[in-house]
């Protein structure tokens, strides 16, 4: 599967395997930008290394202090201490730098994403591969490719990850095979 979206081209999170010990872990990109109107959204989702600073890194904010009050963007720093921010001179993009937390392995550490390859959710079907970022995208991924209805946008927040499965996965003679296979596959991964 692709995503058109080069400057936002995935979630923030994944889940992925581990390159350390190939368990389960997630995967967040090193840094995250928000307006003020979002960080009640994301306040409650940071890991307690995360930080905050201003787009110029003038002023911080740590866990336990009130909500940042300043205009403009908010970077949300993952982990400081393998990633810093830097005011980058043309703009910030996207890249595939982030951490990886491992709750098997117990590891944290910076790591450069290789997508679909790091996926935990990858499935190898008859007509080839499809991906997920999480559960509930696979979740989507099968109500998807289940129903009759092949509106992507009908199904929430998905419809963009939705929008990009492959048709030769969309075909109704294939339907019950790939979404038994995707069944099976996942209660093998849970």
């Amino acid at each position: 599967m692709t995503d058109a979206n080069k400057y936002n081209p995935y979630p923030h999170e994944a889940v992925v395997r581990c390159p350390r010990c190939d368990g389960r872990a997630l995967f967040r990109h090193a840094f995250a930008l928000l307006s003020r109107r979002q960080w009640n959204h994301w306040e409650s989702r940071l890991w307690p290394c995360a930080r905050a600073i201003d787009w110029e890194g003038r002023a911080h904010w740590a866990p336990g202090d009130p909500p940042p009050s300043w205009s403009g963007w908010i970077v949300v720093q993952q982990d400081p201490t393998q990633h810093r921010w830097k005011k980058p001179p043309d703009g910030h993009r996207r890249t595939d730098e982030g951490i990886v937390q491992c709750s098997e392995c117990v590891g944290r550490f910076a790591h450069t994403l290789r997508w679909p390859d790091d996926a935990w959710y990858r499935f190898e079907l008859r007509r080839g591969v499809l991906w997920a970022w999480s559960r509930d995208y696979v979740l989507a991924l099968i109500e998807y490719l289940e129903s009759d209805r092949r509106d992507a946008s009908a199904h929430g927040g998905y419809g963009l990850f939705l929008h990009h499965v492959p048709s030769k996965f969309l075909g109704a003679k294939d339907r019950d095979d790939h979404v038994k296979r995707l069944r099976q596959l996942l209660a093998e991964l849970d």
